[in-house]
Order: C-alpha cells, then structure tokens, then sequence
C-alpha cells in the first residue's frame, strides 16, 4: 500500500481506477494499492458448508408465515453478544433458521422447518483433557437430555503464556453421543486448548462453551 499526495490530480480519490488499482483513505491518509480479488478457500469443508448455506436459503422461502414467525420469536429471545462491545448483535429469523439447520446438517441429522419450544441443552457437565503418551484425550458429560453431540474446536500455540481468542479456534470434529470420549491424535509441543460445547441433534439448539487446556513438552 502507497501514499499519495494530490491523487489523480486531485485533492483526494476513492474507487477503483483503470480497473488495476483502488484508490481510498484510512484515518486521513490517502492511499492506492493493487486490485485484487478477495480469496475463496476452496476446502472440502468449506464447499459442504456453502452448500448448506445455499440449500437452507432456499428452503426458507418455502416456510410458512407462522413458521417464519415462529424463526422470528425465537430469534429475538436468542440474540448472539458482540464480545467487543458486550451487546446483542441483531438477529432475523432467517439468520436463527440457517444457523441451527446448517449444525443439524453438518451432524448429518435433517433441518427442521419449526423452531425449538424447549430450552437449548446445557454446557457440558465435565469437559477435560489429559495428554496420554502423545496424543490428547478429551471426554465430556452432557448434563442431561438424550440424542446429543459434543461440538469440539482447538487452538494451539508454542508459549503456554498466550491467551487466545475465540474466534481463533478450528472446529475440530464432532461427537456422538451425552458422554463419551475423543483422541486429538499427536498434536505435537505446545499448549493446546480445547473448546467444547452440547449440541442437541433433535433442533440444532447449543450449549454455551467450556474450555480446557493442556501443554505438552
């Protein structure tokens, strides 16, 4: 990225130019860099879950109007908190429809067209892991409730001092199962944390996170 005095013999640009260069400000500071196009990860994962988002947008316009409220009202008693600003970021009842039927079908359960009108499971009842003899043992507990899964994701760092963000972690895999048990096969020197949650199979509805930790020389 450039600095630029007097752009385009101007006193300032925004925009794109001859479709090679993008012109714009940043905290007063005018600037030109290359065009280039945005990135498109193109992994397994990330194609099956495109694929569920495009499916589950489709489907929401074949839904009823009571079920789109139904979506609606459950959204706006379950509205997700913005870490940074500690307040609800706003919800629509679409959004609500395609996060929990896109965890149903990762899970490989069928989407449910009705929202949930029972209450979400709880976190995990125990959430550990121990290292043993190179690998890492994870187990959970799901407080109560049947036909459920531990939704499990990871981070790790070569200093044990580093604390690190959610929004950091990897989904991992998931878990069948109220109790069970999953091997994070040699993971190698390091600390590595782990991020564990309830899912319940039936409606897609999830627990809050517990999270665990473990450093291996």
């Amino acid at each position: 990225m450039a600095k630029v005095a007097g752009p385009l013999h101007s006193t300032n640009a925004v925009g794109r130019f001859a479709g090679s260069h993008v012109y714009n400000q940043w905290r007063g500071i005018q600037y030109c860099k290359k065009l280039t196009a945005p990135a498109q990860p193109q992994t397994a994962r990330q194609l099956l879950i495109r694929g569920f988002l495009a499916q589950l947008s489709i489907a929401w316009g074949t839904l009823t109007a009571a079920q789109r409220a139904g979506w609606q009202t459950w959204a706006d008693q379950h509205q997700p908190n913005d870490p940074q600003f500690n307040r609800p970021i706003p919800w629509s009842g679409m959004n609500a429809y395609v996060a929990l039927n896109t965890l149903l079908l990762d899970l490989g359960e069928t989407a449910v067209a009705t929202a949930p009108v029972v209450a979400g499971p709880d976190p995990p009842a125990a959430f550990a892991a121990v290292e043993a003899i190179g690998d890492v043992t994870i187990t959970w507990t799901a407080t109560a409730g049947t036909n459920m899964a531990c939704d499990i994701w990871k981070v790790s760092f070569l200093s044990p001092a580093r604390n690190p963000n959610v929004q950091l972690f990897k989904h991992l895999d998931f878990a069948d199962g109220e109790t069970g048990t999953y091997t994070d096969t040699a993971p190698g020197a390091g600390t590595h944390h782990y991020l564990g949650r309830i899912i319940s199979e039936d409606d897609g509805q999830s627990s809050t996170y517990e999270r665990v930790q473990v450093t291996m020389a």
